[in-house]
């Protein structure tokens, strides 16, 4: 008996609240959707180089393997025409519909995720079937298990393989199931005559990821009303393909994600790509040379000290990716959300500069706090003004990208944490979404320098992903160890111990996939940036009475503390004894967001460039975090730091005299790097107290003698060797130290490895594991913090930690102000004007203590659990004290402070 078009859309897919059949969309009608938005994403949307690549991989032509990449797409919900899922109609009308039709829907045991049934038809149908060509088994069984993961998992075996027919659907379930898959091969225009694709291996299994990625972004798209609206009581299937075609087609360029790139290919000079930049410095033009000669994806490694002009030479060669070997774009990861911010302007100069005469270009911000930023709110705003037609092109926020991290990681162009890079390599629901945002695009990853053992094992496995995936890489740091660097360029190239050249610092490192030999390259530095420092110790008891004589005739100080509780102890103590007429001031990250965000935008306005900060003070000291240490671009005349680890403390001194032609007060014209003393043991040892429980006790004595006996430093030429005098292998120590060095490198080695293996635990399989597709079950949440800590997707291996939102408590009401002005209902679902503002009123705690003790007693109220960012967020109602007391623990909101601890730990 055959089964017409009319009887086949009788299946519904999308129902929502409305009725059957009148408010439905039926299945093949949605199946469809995505089977062509898959197609104008494969044709629009990825990079020429991508489709050249897969085409390869597949052994088929790029046309081709678009139609089997359309029709694999409309796949993924054919398990939806199945009796467990037709009877979720809960008005009952569907299932009465079918059964009069001869399908019954209420059958005992039928209850199963229909991504399983898609799985199992596609596998079974496609070995058998002769309406569309045969492809060999192990293709059908990698695609099917590809078409069961749309929801965010691959499937386990178990999962799919032995699904009972109750659960299918008996024979005249399955006589609808391959018809309509036929009918979807028809309208696709997938023939018996259309190329077989062989299966990928090797590296080359990183497809299966892209595909899952693209399948579900497709999905996404072709489940959305604006672009596809319900097709209601439809009978003519053929009329309904080619609206579907052009519907895709509007839904990808209404996002504003088609073709946004010229056509043709440009080959552009540095000056052209930016113009700002009359003459390139020695490392930008070393990148110019570098991309003349580069005809597929490397992986470029710039060690070069501060203000040399990375950045402009990695925005450089991301452009010769993207307009010469036809990649699609760039993401930008950076330590911080501050760091983050800051890139997130100038890349967005960049791209208005030099695409100013395309229509629209998609930049997203990427982190946790990006909702607050102002930029992406006013180019947010710009692309509202593009919809309505009144805008004049440039660079916009497009709206669906902005709506979640993963979409906004599809965007072509994106700035942000590098967490959010990681998590596509974690074993994370629809990690491989973020997997293929990055694909085909130029990855730029900034102070590469900054990460542990536990962030290196995760950053190792994205750069051997993104190597298989074909995208060009971009690593910049001040300098790294020789162990790191030789680690990170065996991860891209997949090689182990590649030769590394002896070139010296500064230098560029090229790696190539499948490559064991690195090209390397010494750079010449500018000789005006060249500057000796002279270094001074000084115990804290006497910076009081130093500062007042090194300002006395004006100046910049900054005080660099490795933790919030001593910042805040020592900008008690600066506060209460330095002159008068002295600024002093205090960053870190435990203010209330909106508090640390105002403070950030005065630290840059002070102590920025002229351009951006004229209103540098005559007199200050900023006593600060390490929140200051990277990438944002600030000037002091005067820099005090705390010991930490040699890399971050010549990072910390990168921020002296760092803007040129400044005229500096006559007792700071000589740039000059104060480490303030540990206390010592009576064997004369330091003890460098809670700064251990941040960083490793061998690093820090190591960075202590390579320090002890100078008296000045000289960048860049002293850069390589002191870091690479505390973290070779190898070294000399003094017979005072020597029994503490062995017992703390006994230490470190214990807690690089446990972090190692901690890394190794979260991530995804290699792209050549023949297990791809099997291992990724046991799922990582990235968003619970109350999960065990073995199922957190955590992209640092730091404390754990609870976000609190700190109200004000006026006559008896809870309110967003000490006036009283912004009352919240606590028992009310908040509007999202008043959860942007709870968000700005939050905390994140990771002091132990009260991490526990809220872990043990939530104060969350039971409104916020219908809130997708507030649900996991605790509330603190404070008296006009600011002291919140819980079991005996007791903190405070200072204004001048932020979150103070008492008896507790001072981190």
């Amino acid at each position: 008996m055959s089964i017409s078009d009319e009887e086949l859309l009788l299946f519904w897919a999308k129902l929502g609240s409305g009725t059957y059949p009148e408010d439905a969309h039926p299945v093949v009608c949605h199946m469809l959707d995505v089977g062509h938005v898959a197609e104008a994403i494969w044709h629009d949307v990825i990079d020429e180089r991508s489709r050249q690549r897969w085409s390869r991989a597949l052994a088929i032509e790029t046309p081709s393997l678009g139609k089997w990449i359309a029709f694999w797409a409309a796949l993924h919900d054919v398990g939806k025409i199945s009796p467990g899922f037709q009877n979720k109609d809960r008005s009952g009308t569907a299932p009465k519909v079918l059964l009069t039709a001869g399908y019954r829907c209420r059958v005992p045991g039928s209850e199963v995720a229909h991504a399983n049934v898609s799985a199992k038809l596609f596998h079974e149908v496609s070995e058998t079937s002769n309406d569309w060509p045969r492809v060999t088994s192990q293709l059908s069984l990698s695609v099917a298990r590809v078409l069961g993961s749309h929801h965010g998992w691959f499937p386990l075996s178990g999962d799919w393989i032995h699904l009972k027919k109750r659960q299918l659907g008996e024979r005249r379930w399955r006589q609808a199931q391959i018809v309509a898959m036929t009918r979807i091969a028809q309208l696709i225009g997938l023939t018996v005559d259309t190329p077989t694709p062989s299966p990928p291996d090797g590296d080359d299994n990183a497809f299966y990821l892209f595909l899952a990625g693209l399948v579900t972004v497709s999905d996404w798209i072709g489940s959305n009303l604006q672009f596809f609206p319900k097709a209601g009581v439809i009978s003519d299937l053929e009329a309904y393909a080619p609206l579907s075609r052009e519907n895709a087609a509007r839904a990808l360029q209404t996002m504003g994600w088609a073709r946004w790139k010229p056509d043709r290919k440009e080959r552009l000079s540095f000056r052209e790509v930016h113009p700002a930049i009359a003459t390139p410095r020695p490392l930008q033009h070393a990148c110019v040379e570098i991309a003349q000669k580069t005809n597929q994806p490397t992986l470029v490694l710039i060690e070069a000290p501060m203000g040399e002009g990375k950045t402009e030479a990695a925005l450089y060669l991301a452009d010769h990716a993207t307009h010469v070997l036809g990649g699609r774009g760039a993401y930008v990861a950076l330590p911080t959300m501050a760091t983050a911010n800051q890139m997130f302007g100038r890349v967005r100069d960049y791209l208005r500069q030099r695409y100013h005469d395309v229509e629209r270009i998609n930049l997203q911000l990427l982190h946790g706090k990006s909702a607050f930023n102002d930029d992406l709110a006013n180019l947010l705003d710009l692309a509202d003004i593009h919809d309505d037609d009144h805008g004049d092109g440039g660079v916009v926020a497009e709206t669906w990208f902005a709506l979640d991290k993963k979409q906004a990681m599809l965007a072509p162009f994106g700035v942000g944490t590098i967490d959010q890079s990681l998590l596509s390599v974690l074993r994370t629901k629809h990690g491989f979404v973020r997997l293929f945002g990055l694909a085909g695009k130029t990855v730029i990853l900034d102070e590469v320098h900054a990460y542990d053992a536990y962030m290196n094992a995760l950053l190792c496995q994205l750069l051997r992903w993104l190597g298989s995936l074909g995208c060009q890489v971009v690593l910049l740091s001040a300098t790294l160890p020789a162990k790191t660097r030789r680690t990170l360029l065996d991860a891209y190239s997949g090689q182990e111990n590649v030769t590394l050249p002896e070139d010296r610092y500064p230098r560029i490192s090229v790696a190539q996939v499948g490559r064991r030999d690195i090209e390397c390259q010494a750079i010449d530095t500018d000789p005006a940036r060249a500057v000796t420092m002279r270094l001074q110790t000084i115990s804290q008891s006497g910076l009081t009475n130093l500062l007042n004589d090194r300002l006395s005739e004006g100046g910049c100080a900054a005080v660099i503390c490795n933790t919030v509780g001593g910042a805040q102890s020592l900008y008690r103590e600066l506060s209460d004894s330095l002159d008068n007429d002295d600024v002093v001031e205090l960053f870190h990250a435990r203010f209330p967001f909106e508090d640390r965000d105002r403070i950030e935008k005065g630290v840059l306005g002070r102590y920025g460039k002229p351009i951006h900060g004229p209103h540098r003070p005559r007199r200050a000291v900023l006593v600060a975090t390490q929140v200051v240490e990277q990438s944002l671009d600030l000037d002091f005349d005067l820099m005090i730091t705390e010991l930490a680890p040699i890399d971050l403390v010549l990072q910390r001194a990168g921020r002296l005299h760092r803007h040129q032609g400044r005229r500096r007060p006559t007792k700071c014209e000589e740039p000059t790097l104060i480490v303030l003393q540990s206390p010592h043991n009576d064997e004369g040892i330091p003890d460098f107290g809670i700064s251990e429980k941040i960083y490793q006790r061998h690093v820090l004595l190591r960075s202590h003698l390579a320090l002890w006996d100078r008296e000045q430093i000289r960048l860049p030429d002293d850069l390589e060797p002191l870091v690479e005098q505390v973290y070779a292998d190898e070294y000399e120590a003094p017979d005072l130290f020597r029994s503490a060095l062995i017992d703390s490198k006994c230490q470190m080695d214990a807690d690089v490895k446990k972090q190692d293996q901690k890394g190794r635990s979260v991530l995804i399989p290699d792209p050549n594991d023949e297990n791809l597709l099997c291992n990724n079950k046991v799922g990582l949440d990235e968003e619970n913090p109350d999960v065990h800590q073995s199922l957190r997707a955590a992209t640092r291996d730091a404390r754990e930690s609870v976000t609190v939102s700190f109200l004000w408590e006026v006559a008896g009401q809870p309110c967003l102000d000490r006036d009283g002005s912004e009352p919240v209902d606590l028992m009310a679902r908040p509007n999202p004007t008043t959860t942007r503002r709870l968000l700005e009123r939050s905390v994140s705690l990771s002091t132990i203590k009260w991490v526990r003790l809220l872990r043990d007693e939530p104060c969350r109220p039971l409104a916020w659990q219908k809130s997708g960012v507030l649900r996991h967020a605790h509330v603190a109602v404070l008296p006009p004290s600011g002291i919140w007391e819980r079991r005996g623990q007791r903190l405070k909101l200072d204004d001048n402070l932020g979150v103070v601890f008492e008896d507790t730990e001072p981190l």
